[in-house]
């Protein structure tokens, strides 16, 4: 999933979770709190202001997260708008 970072401690983040709508614009669903055991994650997390996270079964602790760059973020929000363009074309056909 797609976050903004709120907030980091020594082993929980404060995020926004993000969904990209059909025009591109960064939708704001709710702020959660995640916990993280893996230090590298952490490090990940307190040097980015967007990512992408993965999080365990229970959905409570970040097992992999992923910097995103405004630039890259600009790309997600590209795909998604071509997606949702070439589903449109396909269903007029």
């Amino acid at each position: 999933m797609f976050v903004k970072i709120e907030s980091v401690t020594e082993r929980l983040v404060k995020v926004t979770i993000l969904d990209i709508d059909n025009y591109g614009a960064l939708i704001p669903l709710g702020l959660k709190e995640f916990q993280v055991d893996d230090y590298a994650v952490l490090q990940t997390l307190k040097n980015s202001t967007h990512a992408a996270i993965f999080t365990g079964d229970d959905d409570k602790i970040i097992i992999l997260a992923s910097g995103l760059s405004k630039d890259e973020l600009d790309k997600e929000k590209t795909k998604t708008i071509n997606a949702v363009d070439r589903k449109k074309e396909k269903d007029y056909h």
